[in-house]
């Protein structure tokens, strides 16, 4: 039955080890196996730290994924695990790879937008650090130059506000120093209020966001998932369609000026399984050395 195999296919995606153990009556050799075994691929993480704030280190934010396949079999995410399962101290590699469209503008004054729901805060943190790094050489330069700085706006999404809400003292006290203009906040568990996720809190800041975007030249950033970012761009054209009255095509001539100027951003990652009865852990892991590590993202 060719339904009930694509099904068992992309629903389970099973491993070699998986359909091994289901049809047992399969035989190998060693040798066979082996050379059927495809190559760990690297998987890559976003630095959530900044060297002129945390010199020495790299920061990185992870999902420890754990899943389970609608036929029962329990799966865990091979890099966020292993990362997960380090001792403090151990050594381990890395290649850290340049982001040359994913940083904050050479133009310090204008303001910017950051999206980033669950761990794609990651380099939103990275951000904040640098940012306060900046304001803090700023007032101690012999030199000061009454520097402006733009307004930092992050909209950052979790489950509730206790579960997963990741850097919520530090955010706070960002906010305190001015460092982030605000940080709002939008929670999918949270018992006794209505679901919200981060694209419906940009459609009621619509007025805000049109206006340090399209009026002030802003940059917007976002961080997380591929059917995050589709929805999150779809109420950035809902804003600017509907805050600046223009057509359609005005509003695809305007995206696509936004990213000729390097002012949309995006980090987007994802993985092929569905997910279900996901249960994800989230640590920040540090290394206090010279970055040797060799990263990898679950794929």
């Amino acid at each position: 039955n060719t339904r009930i195999f694509d099904e068992w296919k992309n629903d389970g995606k099973p491993t070699i080890l998986d359909v091994l153990k289901q049809f047992s009556s399969i035989q190998l050799t060693p040798a066979f196996l082996i050379s059927q075994l495809p190559l760990l691929l690297p998987r890559y993480y976003s630095i959530s730290s900044s060297l002129d704030a945390a010199p020495g280190e790299i920061h990185v934010t992870a999902d420890v994924l754990e899943y389970q396949t609608p036929d029962g079999i329990k799966h865990q995410g091979v890099c966020s695990n292993w990362l997960n399962n380090l001792e403090i101290g151990e050594e381990i590699y890395c290649n850290v790879r340049k982001a040359p469209l994913f940083h904050l503008p050479n133009d310090q004054s204008v303001p910017i937008i950051m999206v980033g729901p669950g761990t794609g805060i990651a380099p939103f943190r990275g951000f904040w650090m640098q940012r306060k790094a900046d304001i803090e050489h700023e007032l101690t330069s012999r030199n000061k130059r009454n520097h402006s700085f733009g307004e930092m706006y992050l909209y950052f999404g979790c489950h509730n506000t206790t579960a997963d809400n990741i850097y919520r003292d530090e955010i706070r006290q960002c906010e305190k120093e001015k460092i982030l203009t605000k940080c709002f906040f939008a929670f999918s568990r949270e018992p006794g209020i209505k679901k919200t996720y981060v694209q419906d809190l940009i459609k009621r800041n619509g007025r805000d966001i049109y206006k340090m975007i399209v009026k002030e030249n802003g940059h917007f950033y976002i961080c997380g998932s591929i059917q995050m970012a589709s929805d999150v761009k779809k109420m950035l054209r809902h804003v600017i369609q509907s805050w600046g009255k223009k057509s359609e095509s005005q509003v695809d001539e305007y995206i696509d000026k936004m990213k000729d100027e390097n002012r949309l951003h995006e980090d987007i990652f994802g993985i092929a399984v569905k997910k279900l009865k996901e249960r994800t852990k989230t640590a920040e892991l540090k290394q206090n050395r010279t970055p040797r590590m060799s990263f990898f993202k679950e794929t």
